[in-house]
């Protein structure tokens, strides 16, 4: 995700994806609402965005 504002990634269901990496103080955001994100790979990415809303995020993957 880029740092950039407005940059959001908004759930409007259950999703997984690969990996999420990026987001900073400036945007790259994800809003989970209710909903749960599943992320991870065999890579340690790293995410500096805001995560938020009453939703779960899962990681999966390589150990933290």
């Amino acid at each position: 995700m880029a740092d950039v504002a407005g940059a959001t990634l908004h759930l409007n269901a259950d999703e997984t994806i690969g990996s999420l990496a990026g987001g900073g103080t400036t945007g790259g955001n994800v809003e989970l609402d209710t909903f749960t994100l599943t992320t991870g790979d065999a890579g340690n990415d790293t995410f500096a965005g805001v995560i938020s809303g009453t939703g779960g995020l899962t990681k999966q993957g390589a150990a933290p």
